[in-house]
């Protein structure tokens, strides 16, 4: 699960600037900023008493560092950035599109 809610720091770090992942941005235990509050996240998640909740809310984490994790794995680390960034693009302009022939 850690591995797996890492996935958009290392397209970061890998992908965009490896500036990202300077000792700058760690915590005085050396820790990542990224990585501390992800645990932390994945911790309150886990001490939710009421499964349900508790599954909803570990879905919704898996739902969208998954998304992140399979660009990943599919185009690795340096490009997944790229693809991800012109699946928004292309899904932006679609959308804006739509609400301009809507509008005549």
């Amino acid at each position: 699960m850690v591995h797996l809610t890492l996935a958009p720091y290392r397209l970061v770090c890998f992908g965009v600037s490896s500036s990202f992942c300077r000792s700058s941005f760690s915590n005085e235990d050396g820790m990542p900023y990224y990585a501390y509050y992800g645990l932390e996240l994945l911790r309150i998640v886990n001490g939710i008493q009421n499964v349900v909740l508790r599954s909803v809310g570990l879905a919704m984490i898996m739902g969208v560092t998954g998304a992140f994790r399979a660009a990943e794995v599919m185009f690795g680390a340096s490009l997944a950035p790229l693809v991800i960034g012109i699946l928004f693009f292309v899904s932006y302009r679609k959308k804006n599109q739509q609400n301009k022939t809507k509008a005549l």
